[in-house]
């Protein structure tokens, strides 16, 4: 079963692809999505971040909650 999860306060240099990387660590990621403002197209600073199961969300989330990603 697929596992969406939130992710915020993030750096405004992050790029999918480095979400991709650090959350690939803890499990497999099946899609990684940054919110941009449709209007400005300045990304926002949050996304979500689809793993593959329940339990691999819950060891990322455990180990990345409250860490530093790119100074953020």
């Amino acid at each position: 079963m697929l596992k969406t999860l939130y992710v915020g306060d993030l750096s405004s240099v992050c790029k999918e692809e480095d979400l991709y990387r650090e959350f690939s660590k803890y499990g497999k990621v099946v899609n990684v999505k940054l919110f941009v403002n449709p209007s400005t197209k300045v990304f926002m600073g949050c996304g979500f971040i689809k793993m593959s199961t329940i339990h691999e969300a819950s060891i990322a989330i455990a180990a990345l909650n409250g860490t530093l990603l790119l100074g953020r």
